[in-house]
């Protein structure tokens, strides 16, 4: 089963780190979720890339077509409660921002993993961007702040650029 999701992983890392890369691989992956829409596996990356595409009506769209399964302790959980906290954000979801918060909250100085093949960056940058959803800007604040030390300290370019934008946009 790995080899058969390999170029997905490689696709959705490309997606998340360089700017014009998400939209094409977001039509594609909304393309083969819609031919498959009980694939819980691929659910999460597909709203992350349509949230850094910017396709915000076809985001909403999937936000509403089915109800987010419960978050829950396993490989791919650090990765699925930030890119739920990104997409709370980008749609302004209190109740999934919450629930991001109450998962990210306690891993505070660990990176966001999906098993050992993906990093998508440090827990705490993705609480700060629920929090900021939340109105909690000055804790989202302290949690930025964490997360940029951690992001420079392993030289994560994108990621920087990537929280520098939320920061702007929330204000914190």
């Amino acid at each position: 089963p790995a080899m058969e999701w390999n170029e997905f992983g490689v696709l959705y890392a490309t997606a998340s780190w360089r700017p014009g890369a998400a939209e094409p691989i977001a039509r594609g992956m909304l393309e083969y979720y819609r031919a498959a829409p009980n694939d819980d596996f691929g659910r999460t990356p597909l709203l992350h890339v349509l949230a850094l595409a910017g396709m915000e009506a076809e985001l909403r769209a999937e936000l509403a077509r089915a109800p987010m399964h419960p978050l829950h302790d396993d490989w791919f959980v650090t990765t699925e409660a930030s890119v739920r906290a990104l997409v709370a954000g980008y749609v302004g979801d209190q109740v999934m921002a919450r629930q991001s918060v109450e998962l990210l909250g306690p891993l505070s100085g660990r990176m966001a993993v999906s098993g050992i093949s993906i990093v998508i960056g440090p827990v705490d940058g993705y609480a700060a961007i629920a929090l900021a959803t939340l109105g909690e800007r000055e804790e989202a604040a302290t949690f930025a702040e964490r997360a940029e030390t951690l992001a420079a300290r392993w030289g994560m370019t994108a990621y920087l650029r990537s929280l520098a934008g939320w920061r702007e946009r929330f204000g914190f």
